[in-house]
This record gives structure tokens, C-alpha cells and sequence, in this order.
């Protein structure tokens, strides 16, 4: 994996307000993106695929990139 293990500093500001925290929360998913930016998931259970992220892994599955 490209920069694998290496430190990101992203493009975008990476805000957590309480009032965006369900009460049945037990994870927080970080999703870095190729472009250098970031989004928190926050889910009861393991966060899946955010819109986002879904939409650049069928990027990577049609055209390798």
C-alpha cells in the first residue's frame, strides 16, 4: 500500500461535535482518502464504507486507480 504506515496531514478540518455522536456509539472509523483529506464515522458497530469511500473503491476495482 502506497505510504503505508508513513504520517498524513490532511487538507480538510476533521471536526467531532457531541451533538454527531449516536448514544449507542462504540467505534470511530478515520477514512483517509488518496487526495489527503479525512472523514470520521462514527457507528454502534465497525464502521462500513462511507458514500465517499465506496465511490473511490469502485474506482479502484473499474480502472486501477
Amino acid at each position: 500500500m502506497v505510504r503505508n504506515g508513513g504520517t498524513v496531514t490532511v487538507k480538510n478540518a476533521l471536526v467531532l461535535t457531541a451533538d454527531k455522536i449516536p448514544p449507542e456509539a462504540n467505534y470511530l472509523g478515520v477514512h483517509i482518502y488518496p487526495d489527503d483529506t479525512a472523514e470520521l464515522i462514527v457507528s454502534q458497530c465497525m464502521p462500513e464504507k462511507s458514500v465517499r469511500g465506496e465511490q473511490i473503491a469502485e474506482s479502484y476495482r473499474d480502472h486501477g486507480k
